[in-house]
């Protein structure tokens, strides 16, 4: 090995342990699948309804133990009107803004979703209250889908997009893609190969 390669390699990082894990909360029963962290440290958690005992489908870290959020109302279901609290939330996501988006299948159990049960739900984690919440048409959110996760891109337009994925068992996938300032929504590469998971 020459000088000159020597070097660089001596150069390279190694693995080293910095710090150690600790603990920040323990769950017991409800399964959580998604985890947010606002920028002051805030953390977020949402429980899917598959099956387990969900007191409430999305909380809030505090003191180690997962509490309601925003409040325990939005999160008791209203069959009769799922537009007006939350059903089954798959995911929660902090954006850029540090505000909490709360992606709500509106399939319990991956039940047929019907209109108001699929939204988009944002929180001002200044005062904890929702201040949007979009509403997918069954053109956008069919009855067979089921919307797994979210991302954000606040450069585009006047308030940003937001780009859902369809991941529905039982129908055809897609991408929803959401202009946040309108509220308007549409699919792309519905039902495409790419958007399809791979047979095993």
């Amino acid at each position: 090995m020459s000088r000159n390669n020597r070097k660089n390699y001596q150069a390279l990082p190694a693995d080293e342990p910095l710090g150690a894990l600790e603990p920040v909360a323990y769950f017991n029963g409800a399964m959580p699948t998604g985890v947010t962290v606002s920028q002051q440290g805030r953390i977020f958690v949402n429980f899917p309804k598959w099956g387990d005992d969900v007191p409430f489908t999305v909380g809030e870290i505090r003191g180690g133990e997962a509490r309601a959020y925003p409040n325990q109302a939005i999160n008791e279901t209203d069959t009769n009107d799922p537009a007006a609290t939350l059903v089954s939330v798959q995911s929660v996501v902090v954006d850029p803004a540090d505000r909490l988006w709360i992606l709500d299948t509106g399939s319990p159990l991956f039940q047929p979703t019907q209109y108001g049960g699929p939204k988009l739900v944002c929180v001002d984690l200044r005062t904890d209250q929702v201040v949007k919440m979009i509403l997918f048409s069954q053109e956008v959110a069919l009855p067979t889908t089921y919307l797994n996760d979210v991302r954000f891109d606040l450069r585009r337009d006047n308030e940003g997009m937001a780009f859902i994925t369809d991941s529905s068992q039982k129908g055809p996938n897609g991408i929803i893609v959401v202009d946040l300032a309108s509220g308007d929504s549409w699919r792309r590469l519905h039902d495409h190969p790419s958007t399809r998971a791979e047979d095993l």
